[in-house]
């Protein structure tokens, strides 16, 4: 794993298991999930959440989203070093790993048996000499008697990489103002947002082009936009004659600022992590041992709102055009983004011998999965703000005149008077319980070897209890709401070994069937009515069982090859939004819906309304299966490559995707 140069286990499936199909990973993605730093795993692209991620076989405390749902569990807080190894598998595998897995299964084998001591540095840098990063890890184990320990750290942290460490922004703007001027100037058919460069864009707000007032020459520019770099030196007529000069030309420079090359490349990623494992030795194979991790995975982003385009009316004392005109410019406004996501879990079990060669295994985790979102923005007091730079005169009392076109360190000293913080943060917490009771040994003696079985009982908690969102700008009565989900499973499976694969030329040799039959009852909880206006709201309680199973052969009809063959179904949990009612009171026509039985008038037009959509309490789980048939050339790696040729067809029956009408519709 160490030998892999990945920095997280979310880079090393990306980079080693071609079924991840997640396209982009969130530690790349800063445009929509802004210091997140968690891992995404996507098996055969059928969605994260149908692929279920283990460590030592073992389900994570989910990890709360903003979105009010169970999400898919991190795994990058796991340093590679503490991994023994990562076991995949790219089928659906309900009937032993139980809801969720109909993309596939990611289980992370944990080191655990280390004797000694080892402390391990780890640093490097880009090919262009930055984003540097650094690791330090140790571990030491030993063992006295009956008594075997180990406990491992490990600290990672990077560099920030920006905007202007990279040319991307930089080349792809020069080639959208050179291919299409007018759609870069007006994306999505309107002033707003121009990528914010460093001068001060002036665009015609009439399409007409632009001519300087009479009194300031009456110039005729010959066309609709033009710039004044900023820092300019010079009086106004200086002024005036450099956005003469630049008619017709676009700044295509990243400003130097948050919005331009102070902004993230990547989200910033900083983890903690220590590790420990205990056993002690009872009696004859009579084992107690206790697991725990914990991990602290942060991510960070600067960020910035693109300038907006100011409308500025023809005789404002700032505009020295004849026709009012929008004005895009940098300004100081941004701030940080992070994501912060704290995960811990305890197992402690007890294994037992029983007569028969059997045993039994009596197991309780406890966890938590902590996420904690905090924005911490500098942001503009908006309707001062735009009256300012709209009509040339202060916002307001005691605030200061904006002119854009002035001097440029005047103007940057003036707006900061209309500058507020508008910090926002949101916690969430999932508490965690996993019971089980598993029972495993043999049955009977056939040709190939025992036939053994595997018996299991299990109890799963999850439950988010409600938070407060806390906003700085405006104080808010708003909560995330409360949700919890229990899982009761019973499961069997039993391995048959029909044929040897020794001392016969059978070219059934080495048949061995495996069979696993699962039983899950899922009940959730959560608002009958989505309102994040109310701490407390009533809840409702939605129940749904599931069978599933996993039916498989193998054969090894020559030498060195082995075929194998299965069928496996499974399920997976509808989001809980998909039960909930969302309801939202209107007290204006802002819907857009028109209603005919009221002579088409706008709905709104004669007072406040409630609008509502409703889930469904009798949407079922999806279902899916998978059918598998392969080769495995080498099975054992003893004289070379393990080579497999594999066919899987997965279907999905019942699927739940979403779909959007028109309000009209």
């Amino acid at each position: 794993m160490r030998s892999a140069h990945r920095d997280n286990l979310d880079q090393f499936l990306r980079a080693r298991v071609p079924a991840n199909a997640d396209i982009v990973s969130p530690l790349l993605d800063v445009g929509s999930l802004s210091g997140a730093s968690n891992s995404r795993v996507d098996l055969r692209g059928l969605g994260a959440r149908r692929t279920l991620t283990l460590i030592d076989g073992r389900r994570m405390p989910s990890l709360p989203s903003t979105s009010n749902e169970f999400d898919q569990a991190d795994l990058n807080g796991i340093p590679l070093g503490a991994i023994e190894r990562v076991e995949v598998l790219t089928s659906t595998s309900g009937g032993i790993s139980g809801p969720g897995g109909v993309g596939g299964v990611v289980n992370v084998i944990l080191r655990r048996d280390y004797r000694g001591a080892e402390l391990t540095a780890t640093s490097g840098i880009s090919s262009r000499g930055d984003a540097k990063r650094i690791q330090v890890e140790g571990r030491i184990g030993f063992s006295s008697g009956r008594t075997e320990a180990m406990v491992y750290g490990s600290i990672a942290r990077s560099q920030q990489l920006e905007f202007g460490q990279r040319d991307f922004v930089r080349r792809a703007r020069q080639l959208a103002a050179k291919n299409d001027a007018i759609g870069y100037l007006f994306p999505f058919g309107t002033i707003s947002p121009v990528p914010a460069s460093n001068s001060v864009f002036v665009v015609s707000a009439t399409s007409s082009p632009l001519v300087l007032d009479a009194d300031k020459g009456g110039t005729a520019l010959g066309s609709t936009y033009t710039f004044l770099p900023l820092n300019f030196q010079g009086n106004q007529s200086d002024r005036l004659a450099e956005l003469v000069r630049n008619a017709g030309k676009i700044d295509t420079s990243l400003s130097r600022d948050y919005a331009g090359s102070k902004r993230s490349l990547t989200n910033n990623p900083s983890v903690s992590s220590i590790l420990f494992s205990a056993r002690q030795g009872l009696w004859d194979d009579a084992e107690l041992f206790v697991d725990g991790m914990y991990y602290h995975n942060a991510g960070q982003a600067n960020l910035a709102s693109e300038s907006p385009g100011l409308s500025t009316s023809s005789n404002a004392g700032s505009n020295p055009f004849r026709q009012p005109v929008y004005f895009t410019f940098p300004v100081e406004v941004g701030g940080t983004d992070q994501q912060k996501i704290d995960v811990w879990r305890i197992v402690s079990g007890l294994i037992l011998p029983l007569p028969g060669d059997w045993k039994a295994s009596l197991e309780f985790a406890v966890g938590r999965s902590h996420f904690r979102f905090s924005s911490q923005l500098l942001g503009l007091s908006n309707l001062p703000y735009f009256q300012a730079i709209s009509t040339g005169v202060p916002g307001g009392a005691g605030l200061p005149a904006l002119d854009p076109l002035g001097d440029w360190q005047a103007f940057q000293a003036a707006y900061t008077a209309y500058l507020t913080p508008q910090d926002t943060t949101l916690r969430t917490t999932n508490r965690f319980t996993d019971a089980s009771v598993r029972l495993a040994g043999p049955v009977t003696r056939l040709p190939g070897g025992p036939l053994s079985l595997t018996l299991l009982a299990e109890l799963r908690r999850e439950s988010v209890p409600s938070e407060r969102l806390e906003v700085s700008v405006v104080p808010l009565d708003v909560y995330t709401p409360h949700r919890g989900q229990r899982v009761l499973s019973g499961y069997a499976e039993a391995r048959a070994p029909i044929l040897p694969i020794d001392g016969t030329s059978s070219p059934l040799r080495g048949l061995e069937l495996q069979v696993a039959v699962r039983f899950d009852r899922s009940s959730a909880t959560l608002p009958e009515v989505a309102d994040p206006f109310s701490k407390t709201p009533p809840l409702t309680s939605i129940e749904r069982d599931a069978f599933m199973f996993t039916a498989g052969a193998r054969i090894f009809p020559l030498q060195n090859i082995m075929a194998r063959g299965s069928f496996a179904t499974g399920t997976v949990t509808p989001e809980f939004s998909r039960f909930q009612t969302f309801e939202q009171t209107y007290t204006n026509t802002s819907l857009g819906v028109r209603d005919p039985k009221r002579g088409n008038r706008l709905v709104g037009s004669d007072g406040s309304f409630l609008h509502q959509s409703n889930g469904s309490r009798d949407i079922r789980q999806e279902l899916g299966s998978t059918l598998s048939a392969g080769l495995v050339f080498n099975p054992e790696g003893m004289r070379g490559p393990r080579i497999s040729i594999d066919y899987s067809r997965i279907s999905i029956r019942r699927g739940i995707e979403s779909f959007f009408l028109t309000n009209q519709q």
